[in-house]
C-alpha cells in the first residue's frame, strides 16, 4: 500500500538497531539520496530520525525500506504537526553552567531532540527556553539528558506568563495549589508557575569539591614520587584518571549529542595522550589547571548573575497604563507594545518607550 502525508513536510520515523555514530552517518547518508527526502538527520542515541520531505505527495513505504535494506528497524511516527503557534514557551532551571560554551552545548542537545523546537539557553538566567511536545520527548527525559551533560535540571513547565497567547492576563487565577488556571476564546489550559531548581553553594558545587578532592590526590602522588620513582609513576597515571573522569564523563555525554568539539573534549584528549607518552605527571597538572580554571570561572559566573538580578530587583513590578481615559495599574509582564503608559514624578520607567507628552 502507498502511504503519502497529507498535511505536513516533516516526519520522525524510530530507528533500532543502530549501536554507533556511523550506523547513524550511513543511514543519515542513504536517506539523503532518496529523491523525496529534503534533509535527514538521524540520532543513534536517540534511534531516531528527523526526515523533511520535498512535497505533501511523497511516498513513505520507501523511507521504511531503505532504512530495513541497510539491516535496522524502522517504524514511522506521527508526522510531526507544526505546533510552534499552538504550543506556549516552556522553561526550565539549569544551575551549573559558567560559561557560554556550557549554554551551547546544552542548546545543541536539546535541539536535536524530537517534539523540541527554538531551544534559547541563558548563563546569566541559568535557564533553558523551548518549544515543547511532551508527546514525542517527555519532560523527565530532558531533564536526564541535561544531568547527563553535568548540570543540575530543575522542572520543566509552562511559565504563567507565558500562557496560552504568551502573557498571564486578567483570564488567569491562582489555585490553592499553586497552579495558575488559564482560559481564552480558544482553550483552557493548566500551567504551572516555574520554580527554580534549589541553589547550590559555590563549594559544595561537586566540579568544586572534585577539583579539591583531584588536588589531594595528585598531592599524595607527589609524596609517592618522592619515596619512590615506580610508585609514583604509578600514583599519577591513578590520580590523572580520577581527575579526568568527570571531565571525559561530560565530554562524551555531549558528544553523544551531537556536541563534538567542546573544551571538555579538548581536555580529554591532551590528557590521554599525555598518558599515552608517558608523562602522567603533565597530564595531572594540566586536568588541575583546568578544573580550577573552571571553578573561578564560575565564581565569576555566579558574581555576574548576582549583579544581574541586583539590577532586576530595581525594575518596577507594576506600570500604569492609560486605557479608556482612565489610569489602570497592572503586571509588568502584561505591558503590551502601543499601550500608552503613564510615568510620575520619581518613578521608574517600567519599560522602553517613545516620550509622547511630558519631560
Amino acid at each position: 500500500m502507498t502511504t503519502t502525508l497529507a498535511d505536513n513536510h516533516q516526519i520522525n520515523v524510530r530507528v533500532s538497531g543502530m549501536d554507533c555514530a556511523g550506523c547513524a552517518k550511513t543511514v543519515e547518508t542513504a536517506l539523503n539520496k532518496l529523491p523525496q527526502v529534503e534533509t535527514a538527520k538521524v540520532s543513534a542515541a536517540r534511534e531516531m530520525a528527523q526526515i523533511v520531505l520535498k512535497d505533501n505527495n511523497s511516498e513513505l513505504a520507501q523511507i521504511e525500506k531503505t532504512i530495513k535494506m541497510l539491516g535496522f528497524g524502522a517504524e514511522t511516527l506521527v508526522p510531526a504537526v507544526e505546533k510552534e503557534a499552538k504550543l506556549a514557551p516552556v522553561s526550565m532551571s539549569i544551575q551549573g553552567m559558567d560559561c557560554g560554551g556550557c549554554a551551547k552545548t546544552v542548546e545543541k542537545a536539546l535541539n536535536g531532540l524530537p517534539g523540541l523546537s527554538d531551544v534559547k539557553v541563558s548563563v546569566g538566567r541559568e535557564q533553558a527556553t523551548f518549544l515543547h511536545d511532551p508527546s514525542l520527548t517527555p519532560a523527565a527525559d530532558i531533564q536526564e539528558i541535561v544531568k547527563k551533560l553535568g548540570f543540575t535540571a530543575g522542572t520543566v513547565a509552562t511559565s504563567a506568563s507565558q500562557a496560552t497567547d504568551g502573557t498571564r492576563s486578567s483570564c488567569c487565577s491562582t489555585q490553592q495549589n499553586g497552579q495558575v488556571r488559564c482560559h481564552s476564546d480558544v482553550n483552557d489550559v493548566t500551567v504551572r508557575e516555574v520554580k527554580p531548581s534549589k541553589a547550590v553553594s559555590r563549594w559544595q558545587n561537586p566540579k568544586t569539591i572534585h577539583a579539591f578532592q583531584s588536588a589531594a590526590v595528585i598531592g599524595l602522588a607527589y609524596i609517592a614520587m618522592m619515596v619512590n620513582e615506580t610508585v609514583g609513576y604509578y600514583a599519577f597515571m591513578a590520580a590523572t584518571i580520577f581527575a579526568l573522569y568527570p571531565v571525559a564523563k561530560r565530554a562524551f555525554m555531549a558528544a553523544r549529542f551531537g556536541a563534538f568539539f567542546t573544551i571538555h573534549m579538548l581536555m580529554t584528549l591532551a590528557a590521554a595522550g599525555a598518558l599515552i607518552i608517558g608523562e602522567q605527571e603533565e597530564a595531572a597538572i594540566v586536568i588541575l589547571l583546568f578544573m580550577v580554571g573552571e571553578m573561578l570561572e564560575g565564581v565569576a559566573a555566579d558574581r555576574a548573575r548576582a549583579g544581574i538580578k541586583a539590577l532586576g530587583k530595581l525594575l518596577p513590578q507594576t506600570a500604569r497604563v492609560e486605557q479608556d481615559k482612565t489610569e489602570i495599574e497592572v503586571p509588568i509582564n502584561q505591558l503590551r507594545v502601543g499601550q500608552t503608559v503613564v510615568v510620575r514624578s520619581g518613578d521608574r520607567l517600567p519599560a522602553d518607550g517613545v516620550i509622547l507628552e511630558g519631560m
